[in-house]
């Protein structure tokens, strides 16, 4: 809804909690559940105290799973959170470089995710992280800046991808402006999951090359 009218619109906590007593009436009580929001947190901590006392009055116990960033949690949401289930949340970190970090937009600060991992540890909610390598200006400081940010947030998991220039999107017009976009691509070489299988960035790169990317990835 972002993408297509600038702005969200958020479901209500009752909405949410009738739905997924059905599903789990339906599929199971022990059932876990993945919220595959973006950002479930956004809405505040007056959605998740809503959400978390609709919980506990018809006493829905479920496992479950969710996505946020860094900036978009508090500890004492974090603790409403792990009072209902929430078992795991996965959040896009992206890389320890101030400098890739604003090519990606991404409008986090260091300091934000380090405090979001902390917390999740200290109330028992497992911390996951989303890399993404190969910026086309990204240097072996900046991936060293990644790889020291991930030994100390201590991520109970972790998922590298390698950033690829898809149409539409800002990074490829960036790429193609730039003359970095690779002159001979195949159509696998947009698809995301399999350049994070196989090691492979579609544009060039100028400082580094690809193996030293998938070096820090084995890392």
């Amino acid at each position: 809804l972002k993408v297509l009218f600038g702005t969200a619109r958020s479901r209500s906590p009752k909405h949410v909690v009738d739905e997924l007593e059905y599903v789990l009436e339906v599929t199971g009580k022990k059932r876990r559940i993945y919220f595959k929001d973006d950002t479930f947190t956004e809405p505040g901590i007056e959605w998740i105290t809503e959400f978390h006392d609709l919980l506990k009055e018809r006493n829905i116990k479920f496992r479950w799973h969710c996505n946020t960033r860094a900036d978009a949690v508090t500890f004492e949401m974090l603790k409403l959170m792990r009072d209902v289930g929430c078992e795991c949340i996965s959040f896009g970190v992206e890389s320890g470089s101030p400098k890739i970090l604003q090519f990606y937009r991404k409008d986090v600060r260091i300091k934000s995710v380090e405090q979001a991992f902390s917390w999740c540890h200290k109330v028992g909610i497992e911390p996951t992280s989303n890399i993404m390598l190969g910026a086309p200006m990204e240097t072996l400081e900046d991936l060293e800046m990644t790889y020291q940010l991930i030994k100390r947030i201590k991520p109970d998991d972790l998922t590298v991808y390698y950033c690829t220039a898809m149409p539409g999107k800002d990074i490829y017009d960036w790429a193609v402006k730039n003359n970095l976009l690779k002159n001979e691509i195949s159509y696998e070489e947009f698809d995301t999951a399999l350049n994070r299988e196989v090691g492979n960035v579609n544009m060039h790169l100028q400082y580094l090359t690809i193996d030293q990317i998938n070096e820090y990835k084995r890392k």
